[in-house]
């Protein structure tokens, strides 16, 4: 009888923690929902420069190979939550050097976290994507690699809008593989390419 009343006393425990877990899931879930229901949707083209020890910019202020990077992003922000899809093509990431060519594309899904600070308003940024990776020597096949990588990155920056519909936006985010990624015929200082990159944008809300 005592072992039966255990098993009952555990199992009710259990179905209670289950319960709690799915309420609270449930309230994010709705809270979530919620605020992004009230937000704006948002296009915006961006220009930005990719730096650190793996790319040919290894300080973003002192740096004399700046390699601009283009793209773009669009998604839907609320008053402190959001979500974007970015799409971003860096040209000669490694740099320039005879026969050498080289580039990264990344793919990214991220969460947006916003606050008001006056006119401004200040955001932190992160999430997961794709990474493709490109390098061509071209006085030989033997040294080309094409490698598409799982990716994260993680952020912060600001946003002010001057009008309605038109804004401004700079950040700096931290972008890295999630496993090493293999380079034909080249050595890097991280072989998982974590770096960072300065990005400004035009915002245009819907």
């Amino acid at each position: 009888m005592r072992l039966a009343a255990a098993l009952v006393a555990r199992r009710g425990s259990r179905v209670t923690t289950y319960y709690w877990r799915a309420v609270t899931l449930s309230c994010v879930f709705t809270m979530t929902a919620t605020a992004l229901a009230r937000a704006q949707d948002f296009v915006s083209p961006l220009v930005a420069i990719d730096f650190g020890s793996n790319s040919a910019c290894v300080n973003v202020v002192l740096c004399a190979e700046r390699h601009v990077a283009a793209g773009a992003a669009g998604g839907r922000l609320g008053e402190t939550l959001g979500f974007e899809e970015e799409v971003v093509y860096a040209n000669d990431f490694f740099g320039n050097a005879p026969n050498l060519s080289s580039s990264i594309l990344t793919v990214m899904t991220n969460g947006v976290l916003l606050c008001t600070v006056g006119a401004w308003r200040v955001y932190g940024v992160g999430g997961l994507g794709l990474m493709a990776t490109r390098i061509q020597f071209t006085e030989s096949s033997l040294f080309a690699t094409d490698r598409n990588s799982l990716a994260w990155d993680a952020g912060g920056g600001g946003l002010i809008f001057f009008s309605k519909r038109f804004g401004v936006d700079f950040d700096v985010r931290y972008i890295r593989a999630v496993r090493e990624v293999p380079l034909s015929g080249f050595t890097v200082s991280d072989p998982k390419l974590g770096f960072g990159r300065a990005r400004t944008a035009l915002l245009v809300r819907f």
